[in-house]
């Protein structure tokens, strides 16, 4: 994986500031910023190492451990790799096996000067008034790697990749300049049904979802997608670090094991969420606020799927909202749980639920979490005699 902010620069005449002269000089940039990724000036810094990598020269800084023919595996011992450790404690006796992404983050440099080229300073002045751009590219590229592929041909397919977004980042400029408003394009990336590998979508910073939604739809035409949304930014993927940076734990059901599909027609909840439980933001809830707890679970889901962009509520928020709405008195105790899925035998009429347990009181460890608080539950997990709500939440309409 590599991320790394690239430069670009526009001088133009004052008239060039037309929509057409913009767009035409910053796609001129674009091809000599590419060029310069093709050439012997691009540079690859491990990061957090020593390793500087020359893709298109073959050199680097530790040729007697890494060498063309050498396997992706070797980077291993040279870089510090970008990992999530909490899912190595998730006890195998419940969960799925679980294989935690390792990433290697490399770094985008380009060389100012090289010593076998001797370059010649030419000064032009013609008066002319000059409009001057300035553009940070906050290249984002991911590349998926097997240990034993073989490192040269890794190489070329992170120069390639780079390549094709700063194409893509092109084509995001030249669609969302409006006169002199030139966008930042932003590399997102997404996990899609049915896929191995991440999908990366372009898209302006500044602009809401609501705007960006005939391009998702295009995207959508594209993949093969549905009416369902995948592409939304808050949606994107995290990483390892992006995980050890998130307040809450992100959808552990993931991570439990579906009863057999041979027995059971299988449906889970479609998307992203935080969990959130009794004792959590050090609120002493435990006894009464496990449906709290749940409608904060139910809001997160929303603000991962791009539906809203709201804090998730406090409880104090939720009490207010429901004075105002005018509540009605309690009925019976049962408790709070939230349903992430259901399991169906057709023939026999057996059921299963996937519950995630509100009242869960533990630190916010993976492990303790998938052990504690989410499982696969029988019909007999239902209290028969007591009266039970239910909240529907409807999908919006839209990608």
């Amino acid at each position: 994986m590599s991320r790394q902010d690239a430069a670009i620069k526009r001088k133009g005449p004052s008239g060039c500031h037309t929509k057409k002269g913009i767009k035409d000089g910053f796609s001129d940039a674009m091809k000599d910023l590419m060029k310069k990724v093709n050439s012997q000036s691009f540079v690859l810094f491990g990061w957090e190492s020593s390793l500087y990598i020359w893709p298109k020269s073959g050199f680097n800084t530790q040729p007697t451990e890494l060498q063309a023919n050498s396997s992706c595996k070797s980077l291993v011992k040279l870089i510090p790799i970008e990992v999530n450790d909490y899912l190595k404690k998730i006890s195998k006796k419940k969960s799925v096996k679980v294989e935690p992404l390792k990433v290697i983050n490399l770094e985008l440099l380009f060389e100012l000067t090289r010593p076998d080229v001797i370059e010649t300073v030419t000064v032009h002045n013609d008066q002319k008034s000059r409009i001057h751009f300035k553009l940070t590219l906050p290249v984002d590229v991911v590349i998926f790697a097997h240990p034993d592929d073989q490192w040269i041909k890794t190489q070329e397919k992170i120069v390639e990749a780079v390549s094709e977004q700063l194409l893509g980042m092109d084509q995001c400029i030249q669609k969302y300049t409006k006169g002199k408003n030139v966008p930042i394009p932003q590399a997102f990336h997404f996990e899609l049904p049915e896929s191995t590998i991440l999908t990366t979508a372009i898209y302006p910073a500044g602009y809401k979802e609501k705007d960006l939604e005939p391009q998702r739809k295009e995207l959508h035409d594209k993949l093969g997608l549905g009416d369902k949304p995948y592409l939304r930014r808050p949606m994107s993927y995290d990483f390892p670090n992006d995980d050890l940076l998130n307040k809450y734990v992100k959808t552990v059901h993931k991570y439990i094991p579906i009863p057999s599909t041979e027995e059971f027609e299988v449906y889970v909840v479609h998307g992203s969420y935080t969990f959130h439980h009794y004792l959590q933001d050090d609120i002493n809830d435990s006894g009464w606020g496990c449906a709290y707890r749940s409608l904060q679970t139910i809001i997160s889901w929303f603000n991962c799927q791009g539906y809203i962009d709201i804090p998730i509520p406090t409880h104090e928020t939720i009490q207010k909202m429901l004075v105002t709405a005018g509540d009605k008195g309690p009925s019976g105790e049962p408790l709070a749980h939230t349903l992430l899925g259901v399991a169906w035998n057709e023939e026999t009429g057996a059921v299963k639920f996937l519950i995630l347990d509100a009242h869960y009181s533990g630190e916010d460890d993976w492990a303790n979490i998938v052990e504690r608080a989410i499982d696969w539950k029988d019909e007999d997990f239902w209290d028969q005699m007591e009266p039970y709500n239910i909240c529907l939440p409807q999908r919006p309409q839209g990608i």
